[in-house]
């Protein structure tokens, strides 16, 4: 468990101990599984049941995004995360009441630990000083959202890696794409959920939430659908990519079955020429002295035509 404050002063403090809070300002309670015992204590002081929190750790890690309005305010959001080099989605949990924000996640998280570290450093005052929590959670939300961009802003450099090979995509750049297209879908889920809650936060009916805080709110809304957008160009890149590659590699396919029938015929006419002299019968040019000359000029005449003929058709 971390516990952030600031001092009237203006002093971002970071403390461990529930026993320092001081209810007049706005306080971040950064919680994890391991701080369940804690929970009764953190419930008395916020007024958030403690059921209630203790059920985002019951759930699976394919809870969806929504929005819950009772005393407090529920909000369960989906991040990119990576675990052993792949990167999904998991959900972070925000309840708010009066001036707390109480988080949990159930690994780690980049936009929340990014936050940590800059509140560690005295940074981001701003935060705090609201005089509701809507900005903070604002702020953690908008994280999330650039975590996101940054993440599927990373695709344009894969597709100018096979631009600058002509195309030709090598196997470790078809993994990459692979990859990235199996993240994005996971991506369009997570985005259109946290839609909804966006589209809610805004039109949200509570107290905890002023009308800035709202047009705040709004504000994440549309940068989430230009985020939507952005996921699907890219996913929509990399699906054109992969059936351009399907179509070269069809016509590559094509095109070398058509040379080796050519060749073949090329070659099978001096073949069936050989084969039939070679049977032990009377036949044309067999007794003169110039048969095997006038047999061979024959078939590379007969071959060099077929190969002319080809070749002025384009055919190989």
């Amino acid at each position: 468990m971390k516990i952030f404050s600031i001092t009237p002063k203006g002093k971002i403090l970071t403390f461990f101990d529930l026993t320092q809070i001081k209810k007049s300002t706005i306080n971040w309670i950064q919680l994890n599984e391991g701080d369940l015992d804690l929970f009764p204590q953190i419930s008395e002081l916020t007024e958030i049941p403690q059921e209630d929190m203790k059920e985002f750790f019951v759930d699976d890690d394919e809870e969806r995004s929504r929005l819950e309005q009772q005393r407090f305010v529920k909000i369960i959001f989906r991040a990119p995360t990576i675990e052993n080099g792949e990167i999904h989605t998991q959900p972070v949990c925000i309840f708010t009441k009066n001036k707390f924000v109480v988080t949990m996640q159930k690994g780690n998280l980049k936009s929340i630990s990014h936050v940590e570290q800059k509140l560690s450093k005295g940074l981001l005052k701003f935060m705090f000083k609201a005089p509701t929590t809507g900005k903070f959670i604002y702020q953690l939300l908008d994280m999330i959202n650039d975590e996101f961009f940054q993440t599927i802003e990373r695709i344009p450099i894969i597709v100018r890696k096979i631009q600058s090979n002509e195309y030709m995509i090598p196997n470790d750049v078809v993994k990459q794409l692979y990859s990235a297209n199996i993240t994005l879908s996971h991506f369009n889920h997570a985005i259109q959920a946290n839609l909804d809650v966006l589209f809610s936060l805004r039109k949200a009916y509570t107290r905890q939430f002023s009308q800035k805080d709202k047009e705040q709110f709004n504000d994440l809304y549309y940068d989430a659908l230009h985020l939507l957008d952005t996921e699907r160009i890219n996913r929509d890149i990399i699906t054109n990519i992969f059936n351009f590659q399907s179509i070269i590699n069809s016509n590559r396919t094509n095109d070398l079955f058509r040379k080796l029938a050519a060749y073949g015929l090329i070659i099978a006419i001096p073949t069936l020429i050989s084969s039939i002299y070679g049977m032990n019968v009377d036949l044309p040019f067999m007794g003169g002295a110039n048969a095997f000359w006038i047999l061979l000029c024959g078939m590379i005449g007969i071959s060099l035509t077929f190969y002319l003929i080809f070749k002025g058709i384009d055919f190989i």
